[in-house]
């Protein structure tokens, strides 16, 4: 049994270059677990609350003493001495020290800070990988370990890419068949093939946000088409060897109850939509969509 002896946290700049949480927790037995809290751009009205300091002077308003605050005067007295395999248990405490619905009065940036570091040392201290010790809270009985299909995005639109694009992030994925380092080179190959091809029609091969292309594409389909036309060049099959999908964020263009994107000159309605998502579907193999309708499009 390892009990928390010490939380500690501290502001670290994320790959953006933005402020971010970043929580230690030390164990009784020696263990240290160390975790930093994730930050999107592209963030619905109804997501988990990240505490901002809003502070122009420092870092622009971004920063996150207060978050850090949070996590040293008032999580951390509340779980000092608790085992740290009791996972659940923790994340509760905190879930009712915050005691709203969005997180928003601790912050989701010092909660899953705390709470990652806390399974990273149970781990430690359990002396398994990260991935089993947190197996044993989820797995299903004759359950075989199975390394995730890895998803790539490499175009970026939307709010990752100021705009130049609807749609947020362009997916591929290759087929589940595949090993791990397979698909990962597949997926390298597929990313220097859409350069080229970017690169033959005059277009931008700068990245955006998450590292994919943000090309000024004429609409969301063209950019399905680079991709398609890049799949092709390396001889892969689209369908067969690796398919694509979508993050829409289409919140992000969807105003007076209709969706506006470059590929049509008139808004759509959901059915619209989603019936232009079954369109780009069947040309395309997608198999992925994220945020297809807009958060308070209920109906669609």
């Amino acid at each position: 049994m390892s009990r928390i002896k010490q939380i500690t946290a501290r502001e670290i700049l994320n790959a953006k270059g933005m402020p971010s949480v970043e929580t230690t927790v030390l164990l009784s037995d020696g263990k240290i677990g160390v975790a930093s809290c994730p930050s999107g751009t592209s963030v619905g009205n109804y997501e988990a609350s990240e505490i901002k300091d809003h502070n122009e002077n420092h870092f622009l308003g971004q920063g996150v003493l207060k978050a850090i605050s949070n996590v040293t005067d008032i999580i951390a007295p509340n779980l000092v001495g608790i085992d740290a395999i009791k996972q659940q248990i923790i994340d509760r405490i905190m879930i009712d020290l915050d005691g709203t619905q969005n997180k928003g009065r601790l912050g989701a940036n010092a909660i899953l800070s705390v709470s990652m570091a806390v399974a990273k040392a149970a781990a430690k201290s359990s002396t398994l990988p990260l991935f089993l010790y947190l197996r044993e809270y989820v797995k299903k009985e004759d359950t075989p370990l199975k390394i995730p299909t890895p998803l790539f995005n490499i175009l970026n639109g939307g709010m990752h890419a100021g705009g130049n694009m609807d749609f947020q992030e362009f997916i591929i994925t290759p087929a589940s068949s595949l090993s791990y380092p397979d698909a990962l080179n597949m997926s390298n190959s597929i990313y220097a093939s859409l350069r080229k091809v970017l690169e033959t029609n005059n277009l931008s091969t700068l990245t955006g946000d998450e590292g994919g292309f943000g090309p000024k594409a004429a609409s969301n389909k063209e950019a399905l088409t680079f991709i398609k036309e890049a799949i092709a060049a390396k001889n892969l099959r689209l369908g067969f060897d690796v398919f694509m999908g979508l993050d829409v964020a289409s919140s992000n263009f969807y105003r007076d109850k209709k969706y506006h994107i470059k590929d049509k000159s008139i808004a759509f309605s959901s059915t619209d939509l989603i019936n232009y998502y079954d369109e780009l579907s069947k040309e395309f193999q997608l198999i992925y969509l994220e945020d297809p309708m807009a958060e308070d499009d209920w109906g669609g």
